[in-house]
């Protein structure tokens, strides 16, 4: 713990500023169990009670506290874009180290597969997915995961080419070393640092996708919530009760932007 708050110490302010941020978010999401109330109970009577002691966020239409649900559509949101950028990253990591180590038709095929899925916009691609795989959390985030691991292929295969050419490897390959050895022994290590960085990169990006199949209506399904279910619902009444959506829209730009500031300094220092 003293390692890593004085490795804390020698970061940007900013950078600071957004590891507190997304620590408080997460410590947010991790209180939702010990919340006096949960994100789907109703309270008849108390009905769209505003800023309060009891109801700090108040209460949407159906009596139910918001704090708790925004507590737990935070969660949500974490789980989708972190589930969602672990299977992106680990299927386009596999992906790009194929393409790049094998290269030849191997390497044609595949880049010409990812091309095609490319030129499709992402967003329309995922939708399609979901429209397969369901609307459950699980099965969003696979549906965001097969939309975005196009671009980490094509990342981690350009690193695996570079790092083919080097020397050590060379020199591995003419001494007859397995090519799984070499793969994992000598290539996976020094692409870490860029799949660590792609994979915190996509983390906002999936919460994002996440937040915008939801507002269109193609995201989780009720009574499941997160912060763009809560945004979505909150848009309906944004000219009569616009705290609906300023309070959800808030903790989404404050989680995009710490994770992104976070992974756009360790990006730099790569």
């Amino acid at each position: 713990m003293r390692r890593i708050i004085k490795n804390l110490r020698n970061f940007p302010s900013d950078v600071r500023f957004a590891f507190l941020v997304l620590f408080s978010l997460f410590v947010f999401a991790a209180s939702y169990p010990l919340l006096p109330y949960t994100y789907y109970e109703q309270f008849p009577e108390k009905v769209l009670i505003s800023f309060s002691w009891e109801h700090l966020f108040g209460t949407d239409e159906l009596g139910r506290d918001v704090l708790a649900r925004v507590s737990y559509g935070l969660g949500v949101s974490l789980r989708v874009g972190l589930i969602s950028a672990i299977l992106a990253t680990i299927f386009g990591t596999v992906v790009g180290m194929t393409s790049g180590w094998f290269g030849g038709i191997i390497d044609v095929l595949i880049m010409r597969f990812i091309d095609f899925f490319i030129a499709i916009p992402e967003i329309i691609l995922i939708v399609l997915i979901s429209l397969v795989v369901g609307r459950g959390e699980l099965s969003i985030s696979l549906a965001i995961a097969l939309g975005a691991w196009l671009s980490v292929a094509r990342v981690i295969r350009g690193e695996v080419i570079k790092i083919r050419n080097s020397e050590f490897v060379e020199s591995a390959i003419v001494l007859g070393v397995p090519t799984v050895n070499i793969l994992l022994k000598h290539v996976l290590p020094h692409l870490i640092p860029a799949v660590m960085t792609m994979l915190v990169l996509r983390i906002p990006v999936a919460i994002l996708t996440e937040s915008g199949l939801s507002f269109i209506g193609l995201g989780l399904k009720p009574p499941s919530s997160s912060l763009g279910v809560l945004a979505e619902e909150g848009f309906r009444a944004i000219s009569i009760y616009p705290r609906f959506i300023i309070i959800p829209s808030i903790f989404i730009i404050l989680l995009v932007w710490s994770i992104n500031v976070i992974g756009e300094y360790f990006s730099r220092k790569r």
